[in-house]
């Protein structure tokens, strides 16, 4: 019988962690967009074709030949030869399959501290959850592995005193710093490793009264092994194309010469669930500070004063403090159990009591799978647009430089700072870009830029920097006045990007064959809409913009819009089906909801439905209290009545 019990424990414990690796590789697929990813991958391609590494900026003109080395080569050049290799669409499973060895990694070594697969499994749920936001193509992912790395060698060695864990470090030193610069904090985290085991020692030989009862210390001759791995792992740091370089730009980027979202510090008002997060587990430790070994302290207090500066270390920060948690977790359950032993001893002989930790875990086994579910329904529906399925045209300006390789404008270029690793990607050699994610190497530019408050002093730098083409993001409030029509004409615009083309001799022909005379999206609802005589002339260069971005949604929003102006209802509801057939959540359709209200309220109002219609035309006005059309019909309604 207890044969039996023991079997089916074990294949309990098997599913149970067979859902958490499905969760965590559904958790993988989520997110897969990044800025930075596309020069990543071309940095990559670059290095396979030419078999050496770039040692400086070859990819803009504003920074061209600039000492740059790509920190990150190693991770690049595996990233693009499984791309060449794989597809894209491999290369998000790759990474999926990545974080699942990362966070089963973690799993094992909460379970070793906590022996507990209950709390285990939770903790590792919340950690994952908390994370997924990072969960990018990008050398920040294997920070993550080599840091499970370091905790793993650390718990194994004080636990066996076995030397050949500590090998682990200076071996993954050398392959961590070929991957992410983030390996000289991992450098840091081994010295307060040895530095925490060395006073532990010192005091425990030398002040009898400290009280080291919660702690393990380690002998003599162990922490001789603990300074070999880390002095042997500071060398083997600067064996890398970079050498010193690596370390000088992780200090450049601890002040980057422009705001980043990522720099950001972890505020209540910006992030307050991260913030809140934070703060919670850093009281549940000073709740039970008593029981933490001090090196948990110090690798906690600072990976905690790191996550509040800057929110990229948010995911580190919850990775170092998961086995200390679990293990806090556990001691909490075990007092607050021993207190209602005393209260409520009959309640421990029930049967509720011998199964609860099965009903415990069979409720995890729930929760996971519900997440899987969900999870899955994103990151495979349109809704989304993230995981294996996702359009690049969704979120990079795919359209925009397909017509830019098609045309052939003359260079050079100015974009904004999210757009400039796709144009990397998809236009070098033949055209280089103004900005992209590398901010170190722009610092003069962006004091350039700081400089330039004014229009006038602006055109002038695009002078400077001979740029003839710009291609920015496209947002309902585009400064359209930076580009005034004496200088520039708009020849595309679609729901991620808009390109301007300075009116010079060898940009005529382009700008003659498709300048936007009327469709300004800025400006078509409050202006075009007005005039009859204008919305033909406006009807076909939105069907122009639809046939050169199929994907976007905005142009067929306004077309739709015409047609109901002009009575074809049939007509603008093809439209609107054609629009919302694919509905990627993070688009700029949400800016144009007024107009879309419109049209839906019209409808309404075809069918003889009054109340349906005067409640979108009220959500219209809702959405922008400027749109007149729905003012004026929701007046003429009132006056009926």
């Amino acid at each position: 019988m207890k044969k039996k019990t023991k079997a089916i424990s074990q294949a309990w414990q098997y599913i149970l962690l067979s859902i958490l690796v499905a969760l965590i590789l559904i958790l993988g697929l989520v997110n897969s967009w990044d800025p930075d990813t596309p020069w990543h991958l071309k940095t990559g391609e670059i290095i396979a074709k030419t078999k050496s590494i770039p040692h400086h900026d070859i990819f803009s003109h504003t920074a061209y030949k600039k000492p740059w080395i790509p920190e990150s080569w190693l991770f690049e050049l595996l990233i693009f030869l499984f791309y060449n290799y794989f597809g894209l669409k491999n290369l998000i499973y790759l990474k999926a399959l990545f974080l699942c060895i990362v966070f089963v990694f973690l799993f094992q070594i909460i379970l070793e501290r906590t022996k507990s697969l209950n709390i285990s499994l939770f903790v590792t749920i919340v950690v994952a959850l908390f994370s997924r936001g990072r969960f990018t193509i990008r050398p920040h992912l294997t920070d993550y592995f080599f840091l499970v790395l370091l905790l793993f060698a650390f718990q194994r060695f004080k636990e066996r005193r076995n030397p050949k864990y500590l090998l682990l470090i200076p071996f993954s030193s050398i392959i961590w710093v070929n991957f992410h610069p983030g390996a000289f904090i991992g450098l840091f985290v081994v010295f307060l490793f040895a530095f925490s085991e060395t006073v532990k020692w010192l005091l425990k030989n030398k002040f009898k009264f400290f009280n080291l009862k919660n702690q393990i210390t380690l002998k003599k001759n162990h922490l001789k092994w603990i300074w070999l791995a880390f002095a042997l792992s500071i060398p083997l740091l600067f064996i890398t194309p970079s050498s010193y370089h690596t370390l000088k730009f992780l200090i450049a980027n601890v002040s980057p010469p422009v705001p980043i979202t990522e720099m950001s510090p972890t505020t209540f008002k910006e992030f307050p669930s991260a913030f809140g997060y934070l703060v919670i587990i850093l009281l549940t430790f000073l709740s039970s500070i008593n029981k933490i070994d001090w090196f948990e302290i110090s690798l906690i207090l600072m990976y905690a004063l790191l996550a509040f500066k800057s929110i990229r270390f948010q995911v580190d920060f919850s990775i170092v403090t998961a086995p200390t948690l679990g293990y806090i977790l556990k001691v909490r359950l075990e007092q607050s159990l021993s207190i209602l032993r005393k209260f409520q001893p009959d309640f421990f002989k029930t049967e509720l009591y011998s199964k609860s930790s099965f009903l415990f875990s069979f409720l995890a086994a729930i929760f996971m799978i519900w997440i899987i579910w969900s999870q899955s329904i994103m990151n495979f529906s349109p809704l989304w647009g993230f995981g294996t399925g996702q359009q690049q045209s969704y979120f990079y300006p795919e359209a925009a430089t397909n017509f830019i390789l098609q045309t052939k404008p003359l260079p050079e270029i100015v974009n904004d700072y999210n757009h400039g690793g796709y144009l990397i990607w998809k236009l070098y050699p033949q055209y280089r870009v103004f900005m992209d994610g590398r901010t170190p190497i722009y610092r003069d530019l962006f004091n350039e830029l700081k400089k330039s408050k004014t229009i006038p002093q602006y055109q002038k730098l695009l002078k400077e920097k001979k740029v003839n083409i710009v291609i920015t993001q496209f947002t309902k409030y585009h400064p359209i006045n930076l580009y005034p029509k004496k200088e520039w004409a708009l020849v595309f615009w679609d729901d991620v990007a808009v390109i301007y083309l300075r009116r010079i001799k060898p940009n005529e022909k382009i700008i003659k064959k498709y300048e936007y005379k009327v469709a300004f999206p800025n400006t078509i609802l409050y202006e075009v809409g007005k005039y009859k005589e204008f919305r033909k002339i406006a009807q076909v260069e939105l069907r122009r913009a639809i046939k050169m971005s199929p994907n976007s949604i905005v142009p067929r929003i306004f077309l739709s819009y015409f047609y109901v102006k002009e009575n074809l209802y049939n007509d603008a509801k093809k439209e609107l089906d054609e629009a919302f057939k694919d509905i990627p959540m993070a688009r700029t359709y949400f800016d144009y909801l007024a107009p879309l209200e419109y049209v839906i309220g019209n409808f309404f109002l075809q069918e003889g439905n009054i109340k349906g219609a005067i409640y979108h035309f009220k959500l219209s006005l809702k959405y922008d209290s400027s749109f007149q059309d729905a003012q004026e019909i929701l007046d003429k309604l009132k006056k009926k009545k």
